[in-house]
């Protein structure tokens, strides 16, 4: 028992932060086995990878896009770590790339990324404005960082200039620019 622990009396219990999760029905189809087999299919695919660096428990994160092939990272600054602001800035990338002649799923035809909630709204990444897919979003299995290592990596040497638990709320997005070589802004 704890009373029993001269030390265990004096720990605070740890508190849980409640985060969003990918639901299992938007898994389906898109876990890491299914996106091995799709690499196999279509080798010649380039694959980017996704994820968020936290600053600050409720505030400002930074998405990263890491464009395997050609080992370069670019950073977008997001208000929070939420599905819906995630889902509202790859909607406004996408507009702004189809403002200049592009199109997203030319560009990032392949999605891998973790299990964060950020992620769960499978539809803003993969469908164009139309509502046609133009890009495939696979998860990582949980707990498996080594199947994105490009990214875990980029982000140890993140770490070197942002601490961890540093806020980013005094970030800008050009914060964000001189950190990592380029912005998708």
């Amino acid at each position: 028992r704890p009373i029993d622990l001269p030390r265990a009396v004096k720990f605070k219990p740890r508190k849980s932060h409640r985060t969003e999760s990918i639901p299992s029905s938007a898994k389906q189809g898109r876990m890491y086995e299914d996106y091995c087999d799709f690499t196999e299919e279509n080798p010649n695919i380039p694959c980017t990878e996704l994820d968020t660096v936290i600053g600050e428990v409720g505030g400002k994160v930074i998405m990263t896009i890491h464009f395997v092939n050609s080992d370069f990272m670019a950073g977008l600054f997001l208000d929070n770590k939420t599905a819906a602001e995630t889902a509202s800035e790859i909607g406004q990338l996408k507009q702004k790339l189809a403002s200049h002649g592009f199109v997203f799923g030319d560009i990032i035809p392949l999605l891998l990324t973790d299990n964060g909630g950020e992620f769960s709204c499978v539809s803003a990444f993969e469908n164009n404005t139309d509502g046609e897919q133009e890009t495939k979003l696979f998860f990582c299995e949980p707990a498996a960082a080594y199947e994105k290592p490009h990214t875990e990596k980029n982000h140890t040497m993140f770490r070197d200039i942002v601490p961890q638990d540093q806020s980013f709320d005094s970030f800008t997005q050009e914060t964000v620019n001189l950190i990592s070589p380029m912005s998708m802004r």
